[in-house]
């Protein structure tokens, strides 16, 4: 993650929510990541996208900052910091759009090599799991597990970054509400759909 990141971040004490300040060309804009429980056994749901009413995310907006690249080794920082406080738990994300998708696949295709000292990381296609390999796979859906024995002989942060995260009290009140219930929904149907995960 050879990227500038967003190191001030907002968060829960559960590390469910994060909040940081997007800055470019269009001005400032506070992005939200959240992680949310699925109907699957220890798969969580990544939300991400532009704080709406209620604290809301909104996923399909497009603020056009030109941070693209900062903003997503920041969530991939984020993410990192969330699995090494819950290893056991599987991150499961998708774009809202095919384009998105993509720009993940992308993302994740040039830092292969660099995420994967971190993570198992899987893709998806219908019905099936299968191991990230090669930077041009292609794949809908990404799974990230994360891998202690990786992490446990690397530096706690492997692409060198460090965060600043202040626990926020208005986060905190945040806890157990599903900021993202579209994208929730969306998540628990396609898992439902394919084979290998518990009942």
């Amino acid at each position: 993650m050879k990227y500038e990141y967003y190191a001030a971040i907002k968060t829960a004490d559960d590390l469910s929510f994060f909040d940081f300040v997007s800055t470019g060309k269009s001005g400032r804009f506070v992005k939200r990541i959240v992680f949310m429980p699925t109907e699957i056994d220890g798969i969580y749901n990544l939300a991400f996208g532009d704080i709406i009413e209620n604290g809301e995310i909104d996923d399909y907006c497009i603020t056009d900052n030109g941070d693209r690249n900062k903003i997503l080794a920041t969530v991939f920082d984020v993410v990192n910091t969330y699995t090494a406080r819950y290893p056991e738990r599987m991150i499961y994300f998708r774009g809202s759009t095919i384009e998105r998708t993509r720009l993940y696949r992308i993302a994740i295709g040039l830092n292969l090599e660099e995420l994967s000292r971190v993570f198992d990381i899987y893709r998806s296609l219908p019905y099936k799991k299968k191991t990230i390999k090669a930077p041009n796979m292609s794949y809908k859906e990404i799974f990230l597990n994360c891998d202690m024995k990786k992490r446990e002989s690397k530096v706690k942060t492997p692409w060198g970054h460090e965060l600043t995260l202040t626990v926020d009290e208005e986060l905190n009140k945040l806890k157990g509400k599903v900021l993202a219930p579209k994208k929730l929904d969306e998540a628990n149907k396609r898992l439902r759909r394919m084979k290998g995960f518990p009942k």
